[in-house]
């Protein structure tokens, strides 16, 4: 995905006959009705295509009252449309509208300077009400595709007119998490890297949202392969947030958590049991026993305790992970994969072969359903089972795994990712 391309405002340069043209067109629909010229001049500001009717009409308080009382009657709002039809301004399909970007151009450059940002302000306050803070969870995937674009469009519109800039870092905060969930890396790092400037110029370099930022950067890069950036981010926001919050508060305990990851990632499984036994005990005082970031925090303790040779202490907090999340999440979601597959993993290593195969299956049958078959979570189960079924004597059923495991490692991370390596060096040595 080609964000900037595919998402990215574009330049106001067009024909003059062009603009007059349509500046003709523009005035005789707002004589018409006078509620489309605002229509227009939202949607200006939008992404050009598929502009859900929902996003207007569940936004109302961030629309000027001519517009806002025409969005809430179907009517009125249907007679606006219309209008633009008429002139071909605006194109509709089912419950979207669409603007062609010459269109949405001429729109803008019809406007004053404080226009402009009057009607950016209100379409990022629109998508950013919109779209699911929740945006890495599977669950809310299908909502995010549609209001990604809207998202980007938004949100470049107001970084150039720099107007309401909290709104735009929490926007591509949002959609940033979600490319993330998507394993869509390098585009997910360019919104956070977009969104930490702002946020570090308008809440202060020490601020929570930075913090946030900073994390979620973190985050991208682990992912990325690159754990000495990651480690610097982590630590940066467990620096700030210790200042705002003390050190005994569940945000710190999300950096300390990620930090311990990295730490394991790098080989220091004592500095990385530290810091998952840190957040654990943070999260279960202020939380209780069964809540959602204390399985995260168990199930992370439970993977350095099997680096650190306690199969036994492992297993038992990969189970507990596993209860409390399928409570929470239901048996399908793809937490539940990875914690599934973490079970397997131990009974792998206790010599329980055809009891990690079937956790791996589990895993892959969760992840392949939610994520799709090309996601690099799908290629850590697909690897996985690889190796249990070499160590099965099913030399030919390893080899099929490892080979798509290390097709989607390949064309996701990269051919020097550790996980793109590794499964190549299986492949080379079942094949050897």
């Amino acid at each position: 995905m080609e964000i900037l391309e595919k998402f990215g405002p574009i330049g106001d340069e067009y024909p003059a006959t062009v603009a007059t043209t349509w500046d003709l067109s523009f005035q005789k629909a707002r004589e018409e009705v006078p509620a489309s010229s605002d229509l227009l001049n939202l949607c200006a500001f939008l992404a050009p295509d598929d502009i859900p009717k929902s996003l207007l009409t569940d936004g109302v308080e961030h629309l000027p009252e001519l517009l806002a009382s025409a969005v809430t009657d179907e009517i009125a709002l249907n007679d606006a449309v219309a209008a633009l039809k008429r002139y071909s301004l605006m194109t509709v399909a089912d419950d979207s509208l669409s603007v062609h970007r010459l269109v949405q151009a001429v729109a803008r450059d019809r406007l004053s300077d404080e226009m402009r940002k009057r009607w950016s302000e209100a379409a990022v306050g629109l998508v950013n009400d919109a779209f699911p803070q929740k945006s890495q969870d599977v669950r809310t995937w299908e909502e995010c595709s549609v209001l990604l674009p809207h998202a980007l469009a938004s949100a470049g519109h107001a970084e150039e007119l720099e107007v309401t800039q909290n709104e735009t870092v929490r926007l591509l905060n949002h959609a940033g998490n979600y490319l993330f969930g998507r394993a869509e890396f390098k585009e997910a790092r360019f919104l956070f890297e977009r969104a930490l400037p702002i946020a570090e110029y308008v809440c202060g370099r020490d601020s929570n949202e930075v913090a946030s930022n900073v994390n979620n950067i973190g985050e991208v890069l682990r992912n990325m392969g690159d754990f000495v950036g990651a480690k610097e981010r982590f630590e940066r926001a467990i620096e700030i947030n210790d200042k705002i919050f003390g050190p005994h508060h569940p945000t710190v305990a999300i950096g300390v958590n990620n930090l311990g990851a990295v730490l394991q990632d790098m080989g220091d499984l004592a500095g990385a049991r530290k810091s998952f036994e840190r957040a654990l005990e943070i999260d279960e005082k202020v939380y209780g026993p069964d809540h959602p970031n204390v399985a995260t925090d168990v199930n992370n303790l439970g993977g350095v305790l099997r680096a650190l040779g306690d199969l036994v202490g492992a297993k038992e907090r990969f189970e507990r992970a596993i209860e409390i999340g399928e409570k929470t999440f239901g048996p399908d979601h793809p937490t539940m994969a990875i914690r599934v597959n973490n079970l397997g993993s131990v009974l792998q290593d206790m010599g329980d072969l055809a009891g990690a195969k079937k956790c791996y299956e589990k895993a892959l049958e969760i992840d392949e359903k939610a994520l799709g078959p090309h996601h690099p979570a799908v290629a850590i189960k697909l690897s996985n089972l690889g190796v249990v079924l070499q160590a099965l004597g099913e030399p030919e059923g390893a080899k099929e795994h490892y080979e798509r495991a290390l097709e989607i490692f390949w064309n996701r991370l990269g051919e020097d990712h550790p996980k793109t390596k590794l499964v190549r060096e299986n492949l080379e040595s079942l094949r050897r």
